[in-house]
């Protein structure tokens, strides 16, 4: 429930729950979400924003600036595929391009320790 958690002066948007392959929505452990302070404007970036075994994104774009600017964050399930994930997170930094973005997420890879596969390393 969205209401659950509101902050004064902040606008929440979250992204809905993963669907499962028998068209259910899991129970926990899925879902994400934003606050964006009441003094920006902003539309959701649905062309960026996923929601699937390997990845969980949600962008905004911030309008009322000089300069729009990207505000996402993503996460990466634990037990989803890694190849997949670096799949899709390649192709959101694609069609960011060039465009000014803020990305904040867990990821879920050990970034601390030795690399020990090339999907880890590629995400390096």
């Amino acid at each position: 429930n969205q209401n659950l958690y509101q902050i004064t002066n902040y606008t929440s948007i979250y992204q809905s729950r993963f669907i499962g392959p028998k068209k259910q929505p899991k129970a926990k452990g899925s879902g994400i979400g934003l606050y964006i302070h009441d003094s920006f404007n902003f539309s959701k970036a649905c062309h960026l924003t996923l929601c699937n075994e390997n990845i969980e994104s949600l962008f905004v774009t911030i309008t009322n600036l000089h300069c729009p600017i990207l505000i996402g964050v993503i996460y990466r399930p634990p037990n989803g595929s890694l190849e997949q994930f670096n799949t899709h997170y390649k192709q959101i930094l694609t069609d960011i391009g060039t465009k000014k973005a803020y990305i904040l997420g867990d990821f879920n890879i050990n970034m601390i320790g030795h690399m020990s596969s090339p999907c880890e390393e590629a995400f390096e």
